[in-house]
């Protein structure tokens, strides 16, 4: 059958264009008038908000232009000067106004950063801070025990490993995200132990008892479980909290028996051979009745694991200076293979976070600099998205600086800020996708 071209082709085809995101509209009444209906820009809750939103997206943004590490906690900021009482006072405000809203809103909790939950034995000099400081621990305490209901697909917060429909066999692993929240909210005095384990022994629900217990651990490591809390779970009648004490035992038993490991020596051909080793046990591995897509991706990222596992053992090296420069050059010739290049890579980046907080996180950068530029160099994708994520995370750091990133032609995405700022940079993508759907038009079969 002929193509028959459609008669409206021609007015439809009009110039590809970028438009601002819809959300945008939200932060400009004006902006606003132009899309949505008269009924919703006049509504006086709707403008209401709309200037609520754009408060405190200028408060988080004159906050976040001014903090020179994404890890510094708001105090410290403070401290240093790098933001004033004022300033924070506005964001705790106007993050309260948000979550006391309604429960709509309450989810957010989740993804802000830990950074953001003020210290109880932190005493601003202001009384309008401590004020606006109590507020947010309130507001932010009561979103969080209204999430305690709420279940989630673990792998939502994982990796997004979700089975395909026609794969599943059961219900999703579920998980109570509010929970893993606990070990945070202790650390900073936003609740207490013995209210943690109260929790688990009164509650009734199976998702939410196991999601403390995920929790319990990481209180453990982060030595902000004693002894005596401890015993008191031993002797709890609720039999997780028991089993999860004495698991909790057992790992710091273990922990305490473990000699300390000697850095392994790292080599082109030791990274190689682990490399080959561990990519040919996952392509031998059974996955079972899977779809090729499933398996490909499953596969893809096991090797990738398995790519940031040796990242690890050298990130040690470099920490422990047993990594040779005649081993580092021997990473840049073509023969090293992508993998073992984006092995060091990785290694580099780990050893530098490990360091950040010490001038040595500066030395490594300016002793493995030429080696990471040579590979950038190499025009390698793989290398190359590894190396982006290097430099982004370099410049958080600020050991990296924008100069830096310019002349390697890399654009960080201003997520912070309007999503608008960010469209000049996809231009070259639009203009493929422009002639993809110019190709798609005049192909009969599609």
């Amino acid at each position: 059958m002929e193509f028959e071209k459609n008669e409206n082709h021609e007015n439809a085809a009009q110039e590809t264009s970028l438009k601002s995101p819809a959300v945008e509209l939200f932060l400009n009444p004006a902006r606003a008038a132009e899309v949505w209906p008269e009924e919703i820009t006049t509504n006086e809750s709707f403008l209401e908000q709309t200037a609520e939103r754009k408060k405190l997206n200028e408060c988080l943004n004159d906050v976040f232009d001014r903090l020179p590490r994404p890890d510094m906690s708001f105090e410290s900021a403070i401290s240093q000067g790098h933001i004033t009482e004022e300033q924070i006072k506005n964001t705790y405000t106007s993050l309260s106004s948000l979550l006391e809203s309604g429960q709509g809103y309450e989810r957010i909790i989740l993804y802000l950063p830990f950074e953001f939950l003020p210290n109880t034995e932190w005493h601003p000099a202001t009384k309008e801070l401590q004020q606006a400081t109590d507020r947010f621990r309130s507001a932010y305490m009561k979103a969080w025990k209204n999430l305690l209901s709420a279940h989630d697909v673990r792998a939502n917060f994982v990796d997004g490993d979700v089975l395909e429909k026609e794969q599943k066999s059961g219900n999703l692993p579920r998980v109570v995200k509010a929970a893993h929240l606990i070990p945070k909210l202790v650390e900073n005095g936003f609740m207490d132990v013995k209210d943690v384990i109260t929790l688990m022994e009164k509650s009734d629900d199976r998702v939410f008892k196991n999601s403390i217990a995920d929790a319990l651990p990481v209180l453990a490591d982060m030595e902000l479980l004693s002894g005596k809390e401890i015993g008191r779970m031993k002797k709890s009648k609720d039999r997780l909290v028991s089993s999860m004490a004495r698991i909790i035992v057992s790992n710091e038993k273990s922990k305490s028996g473990q000699a300390k490991t000697e850095t392994k020596t790292i080599t082109l051909l030791s990274c190689q051979e682990e490399l080959a080793k561990r990519f040919a046990s996952i392509d031998e591995k059974k996955y079972g009745d899977i779809t090729k897509n499933r398996l490909d991706w499953l596969k893809q990222k096991k090797k990738q694991e398995a790519i940031e596992s040796l990242g690890d053992d050298i990130s040690a090296a470099i920490i422990d200076n047993s990594l040779t420069n005649e081993a580092t050059v021997n990473f840049l010739t073509p023969e090293a293979g992508v993998a073992s290049q984006q092995a060091l890579i990785n290694g580099v980046r780990k050893a530098i976070e490990f360091a950040s907080s010490a001038d040595k996180a500066n030395s490594i950068y300016a002793h493995h600099k030429e080696s990471l530029l040579a590979l950038w160099k190499n025009e390698a994708p793989e290398a190359k998205e590894e190396l982006t994520k290097t430099f982004c995370r370099l410049r958080q750091l600020g050991i990296a600086d924008d100069q830096q990133l310019a002349e390697l032609n890399i654009v960080i995405p201003k997520l912070a800020g309007p999503f608008s700022e960010n469209l000049k940079a996809i231009e070259p993508e639009l203009q493929e996708i422009k002639n993809a759907i110019d190709s798609i038009e005049l192909n009969p079969e599609i």
